[in-house]
């Protein structure tokens, strides 16, 4: 079960599934949420489809707000909760005409978003741990390999 026969049709299928599925997920993924700039350069595909938002606010009037969203500028129809420069997470459905965001619902970011690198670092952390035991016990030593006489 576990020796090297067919190892390189093995290795093959499993990178050509792993391919596979990455191709897939990207595929699937855009349907879902579409990178900022193919939703706005191609308004008429987007119009009517559920989008979020999430971004700093760059200007705010009464009836509508700007977002950065993806270093793209959207507008937003609809009252914003935060100021300008504060972030802001919006959904809402794409209108072709402009093109903007017709708000469903919108609210600031929770104070502990603003403390993700600390998971980020943790995360980071546990990686590197597990990268050293693996170097630990699967590293080259020649002295290892040796032979020795009685």
């Amino acid at each position: 079960m576990f020796r090297n026969a067919f190892f390189g049709w093995k290795l093959g299928g499993a990178l050509a599934l792993a391919a596979a599925m990455t191709a897939y997920s990207g595929w699937r993924g855009e349907s879902i949420l579409p990178p900022a700039g193919k939703a706005l350069a191609q308004p008429d595909r987007w119009h009517g489809e559920v989008l979020r938002v999430d971004g700093p606010v760059l200007s705010r009037s009464e009836e509508e707000f700007t977002v950065l969203w993806q270093e793209v500028p959207l507008r937003v129809r609809g009252a914003s909760p935060s100021a300008p420069g504060e972030p802001v997470e919006a959904v809402g459905t794409l209108d072709r005409d402009g093109p903007r965001l017709l708000l469903r619902a919108a609210r600031r970011p929770p104070p502990r978003a603003k403390l993700r690198w600390i998971w980020e670092g943790i995360s980071i952390a546990v990686l590197a741990l597990i990268l050293a035991n693996f170097l630990r016990h699967f590293a080259y030593r020649p002295e290892a390999a040796r032979v020795r006489r009685a």
